[in-house]
């Protein structure tokens, strides 16, 4: 934020509109939770799993040099889209199919 400031942006508001969105979604993103209508955090999960996957914001360019191949062969891709209900992803897609008793 201080390049805008010390350059006198004249639009203050529009970059703490940016920095308030950026740092909710970042908590988010951070907290773990997959929650209902906001965007999936299992990229970011996996990027702590396995520290030699998925080092983009975006995954431009993680597909682009494959350091996401084997994210998306996971369970983990397949959980990773925006959640409409209050059903967690794991539970909605688990990692190991139940067992018949």
């Amino acid at each position: 934020m201080a390049g805008p400031i010390l350059l006198g942006s004249h639009c203050m508001l529009l970059l703490l509109l940016w920095a308030c969105i950026s740092l909710a979604s970042m908590s988010i993103e951070l907290s773990g939770f997959h929650l209902p209508f906001m965007a999936s955090n299992e990229y970011h999960d996996y990027h702590h799993a396995k520290f030699n996957q998925n080092f983009g914001m975006l995954g431009i360019f993680d597909l682009l040099h494959g350091t996401d191949s084997r994210f998306r062969k996971s369970k983990s891709y397949e959980r990773h889209s925006m959640l409409l209900g209050t059903t967690p992803a794991n539970v909605l897609i688990p990692d190991e199919p139940k067992k018949c008793q």
